[in-house]
């Protein structure tokens, strides 16, 4: 693919190619030389998603600092949650069919069951100015 950009640049004689503006991309692929197959790759999965899962991609492949591909950004994405508490409370009903607005589930305190139970075990949450949310990873 190099090879089709250089022979397309307005440059005659073109021998290299440079990105100059690599805003919103992942850092992996940050610089003026990244690797144009991985810039693809990204470009790949990062056009298939809506504007809101775009920017969870971008911030998954900066913690894992490569460019992730579709199946792994589904499987590590958990969406979007007011607070990792938020998550917790969410996993915690989902997986026990338990109505969590009873007690003595109102007592429980969600953000140190994220602390103890998911932050540990490799989980990242990752707060997502555009969006106003917590964007939460699986290991």
């Amino acid at each position: 693919c190099t090879a089709s950009v250089l022979a397309t640049s307005p440059a005659l004689g073109a021998g290299e190619y440079a990105i100059h503006d690599s805003q919103g991309l992942p850092a992996c692929l940050k610089g003026e030389w990244p690797d144009w197959q991985q810039v693809e790759a990204f470009l790949d999965v990062f056009l298939s998603l809506d504007e809101t899962e775009g920017a969870a991609y971008v911030t998954a492949c900066n913690l894992d600092y490569r460019v992730m591909t579709e199946d792994e950004f589904s499987e590590s994405f958990c969406g979007f949650y007011d607070s990792p508490g938020d998550f917790a409370a969410d996993h915690a009903e989902e997986s026990t069919g338990v109505d969590l607005d009873a007690w003595p589930f109102t007592c429980i305190d969600w953000e140190d069951a994220w602390r103890s139970q998911f932050e540990c075990n490799s989980y990242h949450a990752e707060f997502i100015k555009s969006q106003g949310a917590y964007a939460i990873f699986a290991p």
